[in-house]
């Protein structure tokens, strides 16, 4: 039984060819406009932060600046 080249597990790009792998696709948070990886969404499913504009406070902290107020 023959088997033909690419049957043969071999791969079909030459050996002397060049392979140029794609361009990495960049995304942008729809917040403020920087670039993300990661987009933080609400209960409704609506994107409210990326991993740069999103930011966190300790709940102790908040609500004991809110009663001083």
């Amino acid at each position: 039984m023959y088997l033909s080249f690419r049957d043969r597990g071999a791969s079909t790009t030459p050996p002397n060819s060049y392979y140029e792998p794609p361009e990495p696709r960049v995304y942008y948070c729809p917040v403020c406009g920087e670039e993300c990886h990661t987009l933080y969404t609400n209960s409704f499913g609506e994107i409210v932060a990326c991993n740069d504009c999103l930011g966190s406070v300790d709940a102790e902290d908040y609500f004991d600046e809110e009663d001083e107020e």
